[in-house]
């Protein structure tokens, strides 16, 4: 699940994150969207992580949430 906190903001949160995932594999799976700031990941329980990703510019966000 996909959520993004304001038009003008260029960070998307990214639940059920698999623990096998990587933040280079998210890069890699969100780059279609638009250029990647940054990726942070946080363990959510003991299945599955919270990933943030942030883009360069607010489209990137809302083209990832339209496209996911």
């Amino acid at each position: 699940m996909l959520h993004v906190f304001s038009s003008q903001i260029k960070t998307i949160q990214v639940s059920n994150v698999s623990l096998g995932a990587s933040e280079q594999d998210l890069k890699e799976f969100f780059s279609f969207s638009g250029d990647i700031e940054y990726v942070e990941m946080k363990s959510h329980d003991e299945r599955s992580q919270i990933a943030f990703v942030t883009f360069k510019d607010p489209q990137g966000a809302e083209t990832a949430v339209l496209l996911s």
